[in-house]
């Protein structure tokens, strides 16, 4: 598994991302509506999440808010309108996905 760094410019200044080259990548495929689950592999620190259309992230169970959600349970949107997002994670923790369409989500894990 790759390292998770930061890549510099010329001039020593952070570029935005710049990930490095990923080896370990995972895929989840929904054809409409639904939850799925996956788990952090081992030596897995970081992920990036991109996905082909909005879907929900959340370390328990995710899910398609249907209203207001004001007690901190809700998940993360993330894809579609938002490229990407980066989160920390630990080894062997869950990652559950809702989607409400059709969406390709991908997990790049980084050491």
């Amino acid at each position: 598994m790759v390292r998770l760094s930061q890549a510099l410019d010329q001039f020593g200044q952070p570029v935005r991302n710049a990930f490095p080259v990923i080896d370990t990548v995972d895929a989840m495929v929904f054809a409409g509506a639904g939850v799925q689950s996956l788990t952090a592999p081992a030596g897995a620190h970081f992920v990036r999440i991109r996905a082909t259309n909005g879907v929900y992230v959340n370390a328990g169970t995710a899910a398609v808010p249907a209203a207001n959600i004001s007690d901190g349970s809700g998940a993360e949107v993330t894809g579609g309108f938002i490229p990407e997002s980066l989160y920390s994670v630990a080894p062997g923790s869950n990652l559950s996905v809702a989607a409400s369409i059709a969406a390709t989500v991908t997990f790049a894990f980084y050491a």
